[in-house]
């Protein structure tokens, strides 16, 4: 389906915007176009609110396509920049979202790496940064984990990729590795796989 992707933005002359929640695999999946298609200028990842006066400025690159661009969005408030600008986006660009099946996993690694301080683009190798079972959560937690799955909709994606299909092995971003497997992060593990082991996408 990659390969649909890149077609397709050369046939029609588009930009690749990447949606995803946190831990979700943005980065790897652009790293991964990047590589196969080294005509796309990378912009990275756009409308990080906290290094920017003007954040949304960054998704008005996307509404032209001279030259073709690669980008990623993340955090909920700079999705909420760009979803003010969605209809102008598509006329240049495709929409790309990524997804998790395993939500259960991608909460434990969201929990994780919000203790760690670096949410949203950190490269885990093995290291045992956090115990296992050091993490008690809430259901406002979970709600606001799940927040930010929905709010990519809202864009109409071109495109829908699942993390678990993805092969990262040649990209230059890897998938995280851990010493142990990280949903044990919880002290409430049971807690978490009644409230995500069977939540789905609403398609």
């Amino acid at each position: 389906m990659l390969e649909n992707l890149f077609a397709d933005s050369s046939f029609k002359n588009k930009n690749i915007l990447i949606l995803g929640a946190a831990r979700s695999g943005t980065h790897a999946l652009a790293s991964k176009i990047q590589q196969y298609d080294i005509t796309l200028c990378y912009l990275g990842e756009g409308g990080m609110h906290q290094d920017k006066k003007e954040p949304w400025k960054d998704f008005e690159q996307f509404t032209n396509c001279n030259p073709r661009k690669l980008g990623h969005v993340v955090q909920r408030y700079s999705k909420i920049f760009a979803v003010h600008q969605a209809e102008q986006i598509k006329h240049s660009s495709l929409i790309v979202e990524i997804r998790r099946r395993n939500k259960v996993k991608q909460f434990a690694s969201w929990m994780y790496f919000q203790q760690l301080g670096s949410i949203y683009n950190f490269q885990h190798n093995g290291q045992d940064y956090i115990p296992p079972k050091s993490i008690t959560v809430s259901l406002n937690n979970i709600e606001d984990f799940i927040t930010d799955q929905l709010l990519d909709k809202s864009f109409c994606p071109d495109y829908t990729f699942y993390y678990e299909d993805l092969d990262f092995n040649n990209s230059r971003i890897k998938k995280n590795h851990y010493v142990y497997p990280i949903e044990q992060i919880f002290s409430n593990l049971d807690f978490v796989e009644q409230w995500l082991s069977e939540w789905k996408y609403n398609d």
